[in-house]
């Protein structure tokens, strides 16, 4: 569903800019893969992944970040460093998990998550 996936990105975005993040890119694409959100945290470059679901009916949002997804995320955020050399501190994988209801939304922002 590419319209739950793209609202749940910009909530991701909103969320996380609100938090001093500044967003470097959005939907980094290879034919291998692609990260929902490039961003730096004070020092840091972080890889996010953004899982929106509209039900708990198949797990929590966040609990759609396979290890498979996980290895495709890491070597999609290799692929972006020769591509953007980076000298800052550190290297960090978050994921943004967001659960749309009817009545309500939940977001959790998960640092380190991987």
């Amino acid at each position: 569903m590419k319209g739950l996936g793209a609202a749940g990105e910009d909530m991701a975005v909103k969320l996380l800019s609100s938090k001093g993040f500044e967003i470097i890119e959005r939907n980094f694409s290879l034919r291998m893969g692609e990260i929902d959100i490039v961003a730096k945290d004070g020092l840091d470059l972080v890889f996010i992944e953004v899982k929106t679901r509209a039900s708990k009916e198949f797990g929590e949002p966040f609990e759609a970040v396979s290890l498979l997804k996980q290895k495709k995320i890491y070597r999609m955020a290799e692929a972006y460093l020769a591509k953007n050399p980076f000298d800052g501190r550190a290297i960090r994988f978050d994921v943004v998990s967001i659960l749309l209801g009817p009545e309500r939304t939940d977001i959790e922002h998960i640092k380190n998550a991987f």
